[in-house]
């Protein structure tokens, strides 16, 4: 009897389980009634909406449809679960219904994952598909779109468009690693291909993206790793083919046609080919925009890119992961707010490319305000080289902890690298300071000579230097004992004369500073030659919480000596006169907390305006900081950084705003990676008054990038302010001025 009773249990629990467990078997219709047909057996239906919400995966067996939607309108959304079959069958079929979803869908093991057929339309969105023959199938279908689909490993084509269908959008898919065929194969015209990331099929007969036939419009793409990355075949004539991205693929692009255009005028441009983006390998950008100066033809028949895309990138002097105590993060983000419009980053350091994290398919891929922060522990060595392309200005940024002090370096733009740089002032003479002068030689040919020079205040004489630094290497001298500005470098091609402006190379230079006997670190990139003005100015000023000085260089070649006048809050505040070529002056305004901070220089007793190298330096606490004054006439509406935190334990942030207008108020909004930094009544928007500083923190908050923008109170025309961000981190003190990407 307790045999029995123990059986009869267990049958009755293996029962419940089978039960609650079991996987509905197909086929099943979805239709427009009380019950959306078939729904209610897989799902809930909401006869409101018309959609239908899977509650149980649907295996099949056979070639059969899973689900047929047999009405308009219809939504069906898969809520995660899965389709799956024996390599035959369709999962969905949707044949001559309009306004019909799929959505949230697993497809897996099917001869078609989803299948709109002779004139159905509507959306197809965040499926995943796997190990189908084909992905998703659209034949004589108009209007649909499909969009942010993970299409994996297809036997044949990924995604098929094939028969009368036109006016398709494919937009913002991942298709990747197809065996046989097609990543996207498209065999109807008229239909737009745009900002899919299509990457490693390895089909060689067809491609990453296969045309035949037709006529569409390719654009915003990454084609990246595939056999063949673009295939025109069979008369495919008249395609536009455009801004898309052709990495490292077997054959960039093949086949034959006529018409077919692969740019359009600028400012769009045409396509980034990886093997033809910098100077080495023939894509010359003398003028630094977006474009390669002259065409290129890809191993493609008779096609020509007039406006392929050039490389662009920022440079820094060094990289240090493994002295002790440091922590090296190169910060990278996008500041373009557009859907689709994503940027893509490649980093090396001294020639040796490194690895970017991946955010979503492809290492170095950031979206539109996102932003990657790669580290390289054990790593020490320099110069670095990050590269972009995207269609506006990126940016990028060095964030160094050195002990308990935090530094940020802004990179310096590879279309505003000189052959001649300014500091106003070298130190090491004071107590606990040490300092290096640190030179990149970006070319990967050139050999240059870099000649330094800076009067030393101790003994009255010029300290001068030079080195031979060979392609892709650096120079870091340091002076022990020495004191005394303006540094100057310029450097040349070995063999050659300054004097010949056709001799004179750009390097990449920077400053280097410890301070309090080692432990707070400061870094300040070059001041630009052709950069210097007779006016500048900074967001504040801080004498009284800190020790700052305003430092006042006359260029030694500048033929005039040099009166200066500073004003804060649109007062005067001091100045100086008669400083002769060569000199440095050191300002500090006791007793003084306040902002927006400017200084203006004229040749002396008469007041023509003379250029000059100007920068504010502070001791704050423990730490040491400089930071060159932003020149007036740089000044704009609009400003970035790749990244704010107010979230990290020790760490104190604020954006501060400076209205230069001594007259109208203004109008500004702070995003940071494309919010309101915080809810509710915040510092984040609002007015601010004539000649008026804002300082604004956001708690809690840890993103990038940061923008701040300005305009008049109606918010018709853009104004002129200065920003700046400064970081307390551990009682130890930085400052960075925002970067102007136009």
């Amino acid at each position: 009897m307790l045999r029995l009773l123990l059986f009869c249990l267990t049958a009755v629990f293996t029962l419940l389980i089978l039960t609650h467990t079991a996987l509905a078997a197909a086929p099943y219709t979805i239709s427009d009634n009380a019950t959306g047909e078939d729904c209610t057996q897989i799902g809930a239906w909401d006869n409101v909406t018309k959609t239908c919400t899977l509650n149980q995966d649907i295996p099949i067996s056979g070639s059969i449809n899973a689900i047929t939607i047999n009405s308009n309108s219809i939504t069906l959304d898969g809520a995660g679960f899965t389709i799956s079959g024996a390599d035959a069958g369709n999962g969905v079929m949707v044949t001559g219904m309009t306004a019909v979803s799929v959505r949230n869908l697993n497809l897996s093991h099917l001869f078609t994952g989803i299948y709109y057929d002779a004139g159905s339309s509507g959306t197809i969105s965040y499926n995943g598909l796997s190990n189908n023959a084909y992905g998703i199938y659209l034949n004589d279908t108009n209007l649909n779109t499909v969009s942010h689909n993970d299409v994996f490993a297809s036997s044949i084509d990924q995604i098929a468009i094939t028969g009368t269908s036109i006016a398709n959008i494919i937009d913002s898919n991942f298709v990747m690693n197809s065996t046989a065929e097609a990543g996207i194969g498209l065999y109807a015209s008229s239909n737009i291909i745009r900002y899919n990331v299509i990457s490693n099929n390895s089909a060689t007969t067809k491609a990453g993206i296969y045309i035949t036939g037709s006529s569409n419009t390719v654009f915003n793409n990454t084609i990246s790793n595939n056999s063949v990355g673009l295939g025109l075949w069979s008369s495919s004539n008249g395609n536009a083919i455009y801004n898309n991205n052709f990495l490292n693929n077997t054959m960039q692009a093949g086949g034959t046609g006529t018409g077919n255009t692969f740019n359009q005028p600028a400012p769009v441009g045409g396509n980034y080919w990886s093997e033809h983006a910098t100077a080495s390998q023939g894509c010359v950008n003398a003028d630094n925009d977006r474009f390669c100066d002259a065409p290129y033809t890809p191993p493609f028949s008779g096609v020509t890119d007039n406006l392929p895309l050039a490389r662009r990138g920022y440079y820094f002097t060094w990289y240090d992961m493994a002295s002790a105590g440091a922590q090296d993060w190169v910060m990278m983000a996008n500041p373009i707010e557009a859907a689709g419009e994503d940027a893509w980053f490649d980093l090396s350091i001294a020639g040796v490319p490194q690895t970017l994290p991946t955010i979503s398919q492809i290492p170095g891929q950031v979206p539109p305000l996102g932003a990657i922060t790669p580290t390289y522990p054990g790593t020490m060595n320099g110069p670095v080289d990050v590269g972009y392309h995207a269609r506006m200005r990126t940016m990028v940024s060095q964030r160094i902890l050195w002990g308990n002090s935090l530094e940020e370096v802004v990179g310096t733009d590879a279309a505003r690298l000189s052959d001649h740089y300014y500091w106003t002032w070298y130190d090491q003479s004071s107590p606990g300071f040490s300092n290096w002068i640190m030179v990149g030689n970006p070319s990967a040919t050139d050999t240059v000579r870099v000649d330094l020079s800076f009067r030393d205040v101790g003994t009255g004489l010029d300290v001068t230097d030079f080195q031979v630094i060979s392609p892709g290497g650096r120079w870091t001298p340091a002076y022990p004992g020495k004191m005394g500005g303006p540094v100057e470098i310029k450097a040349y091609i070995q063999g050659g004369s300054w004097s010949n402006p056709g001799d004179r190379r750009d390097v990449v230079a920077s400053q280097r500073v410890l301070s309090n006997g080692g432990t707070a670190f400061n870094e300040v990139p070059g001041i630009l030659a052709e950069e210097l003005t007779d006016r500048y100015m900074w967001t504040w000023y801080d004498n009284v919480y800190g020790q700052n000085w305003i430092m006042i260089a006359n260029p030694p070649d500048s033929g005039y000596n040099m009166d200066y006048s500073i004003f804060i809050h649109g007062v005067g505040a001091g100045g100086g006169t008669d400083l002769a070529p060569g000199q440095t002056a050191t300002a500090m305004i006791p007793g003084t907390v306040d902002g927006p901070v400017e200084v203006l220089t004229v040749r002396h007793s008469s007041g023509i305006p003379l250029n000059s190298v100007v920068s504010q330096r502070t001791l704050w606490g423990p730490s040491f900081e400089e930071v060159p004054g932003f020149p007036y006439s740089s000044l704009s509406s609009l400003y970035y950084w790749t990244w704010y935190d107010q979230q990290s334990a020790g760490v104190s942030n604020w954006v501060q705003v400076a209205n230069p207008d001594g007259v109208n108020q203004l109008h500004y909004e702070i995003t940071i990676a494309g919010q309101d930094p915080a809810p509710g009544p915040t510092c984040s928007k609002g007015t601010l008054d004539a000649g008026a500083v804002l300082n604004c923190q956001f708690q809690g908050t840890m993103d990038g990038p940061v923008k701040v923008q300005a305009w008049n109170l109606i918010k018709t025309a853009p104004m002129d302010i200065v920003a700046s961000q400064r970081v307390l981190w551990n009682g130890y003190f930085n400052e960075v001025m925002g970067t102007e990407l136009s």
